[in-house]
């Protein structure tokens, strides 16, 4: 399998990579990212995220069990 070092990924892209939904985005940008670091906005209608930071974000996240998965719950810091 290939891999690509990126940095930025447009939105769009990067829900067909991972199967996430742009609710999902919409609530991350809404309460836990941050502007210039997690997501950025181009355009009127050009997302960006920064997979790096958004991956940093997630290991940082204590795993909490939930009946057979491991579901990721924020840690507050405000």
């Amino acid at each position: 399998m290939t891999s690509i070092d990126i940095n930025w990924i447009r939105a769009d892209a990067w829900a067909t990579l991972t199967g996430n939904t742009s609710d999902f985005v919409r609530q991350r940008i809404e309460n836990d990212w941050i502007e210039g670091v997690h997501y950025k906005r181009t355009g009127s209608r050009t997302l960006w995220l920064n997979v790096k930071a958004i991956d940093s974000w997630v290991e940082k996240h204590e795993c909490v069990q939930s009946e057979d998965r491991c579901l990721r719950a924020p840690v507050r810091r405000r």
